[in-house]
């Protein structure tokens, strides 16, 4: 949808608003749940490497930005994809490009394609299995006493 440029009789689509998000959960080595891997230090001491991920992915919409540390708390990962919704704001709720002509942030012209993906992609919690870069359920080989515990958690020490 092209709009005027002030009152040039130019027109023009406009490019969707750039913005500097910084607001990661996690910030150090070893902090991040789920995630499970041997260092190039014991690399080097011969210990076979290993990068594994295990944990259940919850995705948030801006709305719950200011729950989602408390959240993780718990045992599962709760995260805000600040670019997909970013895209999705731009592109797919709207025809605004992320903010509407009036000045408001993140209109939804488009209400049945924002209500399915915040029913659906960001209300599904998705498992997370990843060993050495291939998804594979790698936890099961553990045996049936790791999975039988609902909040058994395996930790970097």
């Amino acid at each position: 949808m092209e709009r005027e440029i002030g009152t040039s009789g130019k027109y023009a689509v406009p490019s969707p608003q750039i913005r500097a998000i910084f607001a990661p959960l996690y910030q150090e080595q070893g902090s991040f749940k789920g995630a499970h891997y041997v260092t190039q230090a014991e690399e080097d001491g011969g210990i076979t490497a290993f990068h594994g991920f295990n944990f259940v992915l919850n995705l948030r919409m801006y709305s719950d930005f200011d729950t989602c540390n408390d959240d993780n708390a718990g045992q599962q990962v709760y995260f805000v994809p600040c670019n997909l919704l970013e895209m999705l704001y731009a592109f797919v709720f709207s025809t605004e490009y992320g903010v509407a002509e009036d000045g408001t942030r993140y209109p939804v012209t488009y209400t049945s394609r924002f209500d399915e993906m915040r029913d659906t992609l960001f209300a599904t919690p998705v498992r997370v299995t990843v060993k050495d870069g291939s998804a594979t359920n790698w936890t099961d080989t553990l045996g049936g006493d790791f999975a039988a515990v609902s909040t058994v958690a395996l930790y970097r020490t």
